[in-house]
């Protein structure tokens, strides 16, 4: 299983990257919405690291496409990770249906604690 890391910005592709890989985490790499739902739908993802803020789809649209989808897939838990760390932001994520919600930069301990609180044992 990968997590996949859906992010738009190349220097935070390679950071979160680095950390997930560092910890023992195969990983791929996404630059926008749409191409996450599709790498959904190939399978294998169990976990998305999702930005919000994103070109051709944004995060809230491709979490609420994913949670749409048949079978296990709708299930993968979706981490909002996101410099828009606003009450409303927050709600919209909650609203489309990620499972947690991190703020920008992104903290490797913090990061990683809420990565194991997500994936099965």
């Amino acid at each position: 299983m990968q997590i996949l890391i859906a992010e738009d910005n190349p220097i935070n592709q390679k950071l979160v990257d680095l950390i997930c890989r560092k910890a023992g985490y195969q990983t791929r790499i996404v630059p926008d919405g749409s191409t996450a739902v599709d790498a959904i739908r190939e399978g294998g993802i169990g976990l998305v690291l999702m930005d919000v803020m994103m070109p051709r789809m944004d995060g809230i649209e491709a979490t609420r496409q994913i949670r749409a989808l048949p079978g296990d897939e709708s299930r993968t838990p979706i981490i909002a990770v996101t410099a828009h760390t606003d009450g409303e932001n927050r709600e919209a994520c909650h609203a489309a249906g990620m499972n947690a919600f991190l703020g920008k930069p992104v903290r490797p301990t913090e990061l990683l604690k809420m990565i194991a609180s997500l994936l099965p044992a």
